[in-house]
């Protein structure tokens, strides 16, 4: 690249040949100023490497363009006078100009100086990036050694320490090789770039790139849909590339205030990039693993500031294996009396074998490997594991010696030997445990059975390995839709049937779970044969059964006994039950209550057993002491059904059917809350049959006489509630299906109890 040179001279002839002597020199003259205030626009404009500016102009005084120039621009001046005045030449000169040239000059005394300023200039510009990048690179380390968090370590970088020193800075981090999260100092950029990496639109030369440091510009085809081309086209772009041993731990770019394009920045940016890449991966695998490539000679003061705050020993050698330096955190631990050992070899300072770990390791390093090894020692009584990182240190191109750092691993090593014993423990449970236990991929593959899952269907190992699990279930369609359900769930507990090797059928319980370990789907469970129990099960059965209709045979002839008594009320107590249960499942009551509101019903007058038959079937009206005689049938009902052993309170209900709500009611005068629901609505029932069937003393009235009685008694005589219920029964056409008992027949066409 050709260097650029401004020149500053009011003298057209002088000018021109200065430029001419300038370009046949390969030199770019950027532009010809002939004032003061054209020099400080052009300097501004096109930023040369340096100015050549003539002391006295006609229009301006060249010596306050120089001072602005090279002050507020940095740009080096060259003077150029034909005057030899000298409180000019001191005023000049006390704007430490990099050379002068009296007029008129000699080409090669011009060139001479030109070439000489530039080579000046170029090397206290290296030196200035070389300061700013060492001080970038220490406060860098500074800020990451204060956290052990990859998002504290981005956070930090590059909001508050990337630009003191770039202009831009964008620093993603990788999970998998795919970014997941990123902090930028992009300025206008910053909304474009973000955007283009939440689409996935990667820059590539993240991907294609090898090196661990590179110096990008807009000149290659793969920029050509890159966020960063605009950063990369003003002055170019570094990238450091975060490598683990397996992934790309991240990537971060920086733009420099100028360029930066220059095989020892790269270097030094390349051993920065390696320390990065090596606290991010200890991080994020709890192993920190440090690599150290700086010069042991030009940085053992950083080393020492940055060792002292880590929990890590750290052993530097030189080329020779001698120890230069040693870095304990714990006095006394390991090391004692640090400054006698520093330079002796590890054959005078380690056991035999640890020494030739590191001596095999210290062979590698020479040839710029890494090495990662670990040893044990006995300590006090107790055994102590140590995990080394041992890295080369290099010194411009040559071997300058290791770096070992050595890491404490007797906690993780512990845990280790604790968990190999649990899983000797969990194999031994595993294999004798009498539940088959099983795990199988979603496809049906048998991953692995214990001998009880083998032995309850009957296969052997082999054949269990080599088998698909629908093949086990009597259609494979069952195990397709037992996967969908444990999908669903998450968790399945069930019972079904398998095919054992035989042939036979056998009943199994399962009590099966979705895990996912290492990226991967399985099913887990335990089955258990039950098929001994769901014999019994079904023999348990078919007993109840034989129970339930026993029972529900009782219950019909004990409500036939108590209509054979009084023939004029048949089919009462069946009806009752009818309207009773209706009721109730107009209220919301189901399954077994129901049957609790059926068998009420049938029964409620049980106790008119024990009334005499000609106050029953009297034609007239019951004299007073005859009808006291009637109101003892609940509690005789209650005496006589108090005394079975029912699954419902039965006879506390049969009790309480003549109660009324507002305690006008016998045979205790109970009062709203105090009577059961179960006997307001068999109360309701009772009423509602009552009056619209035929009686000895009256002929039938007829439902409508039966409805407006309960109506009018609705929250005095009768619960509100039920009397609601019962009206809208009737509304849905509710009718009285059977009127009398059939003995050994069940009633309304249900199956007895």
């Amino acid at each position: 690249m050709k260097k650029k040179i401004l020149i500053v001279e009011d003298e057209a002839i002088v000018a021109e040949r200065v430029r001419r002597v300038l370009e046949r020199e390969g030199y770019e003259v950027v532009g010809i100023a002939f004032t003061m205030e054209e020099a400080v626009e052009l300097a501004e404009e096109k930023f040369p490497d340096i100015a050549i500016i003539d002391v006295v102009l006609k229009k301006g005084d060249g010596i306050k363009a120089a001072e602005k120039i090279m002050k507020e621009l940095k740009i080096p001046v060259i003077f150029m006078t034909a005057y030899s005045d000298t409180e000019i030449l001191e005023k000049a000169l006390k704007t430490q100009p990099y050379a002068y040239i009296l007029k008129p000059f000699e080409e090669k005394q011009l060139l001479g100086l030109v070439k000489v300023s530039l080579a000046r200039v170029e090397s206290e510009r290296k030196l200035e990036k070389l300061k700013r990048l060492f001080e970038f690179l220490n406060l860098s380390r500074e800020r990451i050694m204060k956290t052990q968090d990859v998002r504290e370590i981005a956070l930090r970088l590059c909001h508050e320490v990337a630009p003191r020193f770039f202009k831009y800075c964008g620093l993603m981090l990788f999970e998998q090789n795919q970014p997941k999260h990123w902090e930028t100092e992009l300025g206008k950029f910053k909304d474009e770039f973000e955007a283009a990496i939440k689409d996935g639109k990667l820059p590539q030369c993240i991907i294609q790139g090898g090196d661990e440091v590179e110096f990008l510009r807009d000149r290659r085809e793969i920029c050509k849909q890159c966020p960063l081309k605009k950063i990369c086209g003003e002055s170019g772009a570094l990238l450091l590339r975060f490598r683990g041993k397996e992934n790309l731990h991240g990537a971060m770019f920086l733009a420099p205030p100028g360029d930066w394009e220059d095989e020892e920045i790269l270097r030094y940016l390349k051993g920065f990039s390696q320390d990065i890449s090596l606290s991010l991966e200890s991080i994020n695998i709890e192993k920190e693993r440090k690599q150290a490539l700086l010069s042991l000679e030009n940085y053992l003061s950083f080393l020492k500031a940055l060792f002292s705050s880590m929990k890590e020993m750290v052993f530097a050698f030189d080329e020779n294996m001698n120890l230069t330096f040693v870095h304990s955190p714990e006095e006394g631990f390991l090391i004692k009396e640090k400054e006698k050992i520093i330079g002796k070899k590890p054959h005078g300072l380690l056991p035999p074998e640890i020494a030739e770990n590191f001596q095999k390791a210290f062979e590698e390093n020479r040839k710029g490997k890494v090495q990662y090894y670990e040893y044990e020692l006995e300590m006090g009584g107790k055994k102590r594991w140590f995990a080394v990182s041992q890295s080369p240190l290099i010194m411009g191109d040559k071997f300058a010696g290791a770096l070992a750092i050595v890491r404490d691993i007797t906690a993780k090593k512990e845990l280790e030997i604790q968990l190999r014993e649990r899983e000797r423990k969990y194999r031994t449970l595993f294999e004798n445990v009498p539940v088959g236990i099983y795990r199988t991929t979603p496809e049906g593959r048998i991953v692995e059975a214990n001998p009880a899952f083998i032995k309850i269907l009957g296969y052997d190992k082999e054949e269990i390995e080599r088998m698909n699990a629908s093949r086990l279930f009597l259609n494979p369609r069952q195990r397709e839709a037992w996967r969908n359900r444990l999908e669903e769930k998450g968790v399945l507990e069930g019972e079904y049937q398998l095919k054992r090797k035989d042939g036979k059928i056998i009943w199994v319980r399962d009590v099966a779970r979705v895990s996912h370990q290492h990226g991967k789907t399985f099913y887990e469970g335990a089955i258990q044969d039950i098929s001994e129990i769901k014999e019994k099960e079904q023999e348990l059965s078919k007993s109840i059964l034989k129970l339930r209709r026993l029972f529900g045979e009782t219950v019909t002839a004990l409500g036939a006994m108590v209509e054979m008594k009084d023939p004029y009320t048949s089919g009462h107590q069946i009806r009752v039950a009818q309207l009773a249960v209706a009721i109730a499942m107009e209220m919301g009551f189901k399954g077994e209550d129901l049957e609790f509101m059926r068998v009420a019903g049938l029964l409620h007058d049980i106790g008119k057993l024990a009334i005499p038959s000609e106050i029953l079937v009297k034609p007239g009206k019951l004299l007073p002491q005859e009808m006291e005689l009637v109101k003892l049938h609940p509690g005789i009902s209650y005496d006589i059904l108090s005394q079975i052993d029912f699954p419902w309170p039965v006879a506390d209900v049969v009790l309480q059917h003549h109660e009324r709500p507002d305690g006008s009611g016998y045979p205790r005068g109970l009062k709203g809350h105090e009577i059961m629901k179960e006997a307001k609505i068999l109360a309701v029932a009772d009423v509602v049959e009552s009056i619209s069937s035929h009686r000895p003393y009256r002929p039938a009235l007829g439902i409508d006489k039966a409805l407006e009685e309960i109506k009018r008694g609705r929250g005095t005589l009768y619960d509100a509630a039920v009397v609601d219920a019962t009206l809208r029964v009737f509304e849905r056409g509710f009718r009285f299906e059977t009127s009398s008992f059939t003995p050994g027949r069940p009633i309304n066409n249900r199956r007895p109890l």
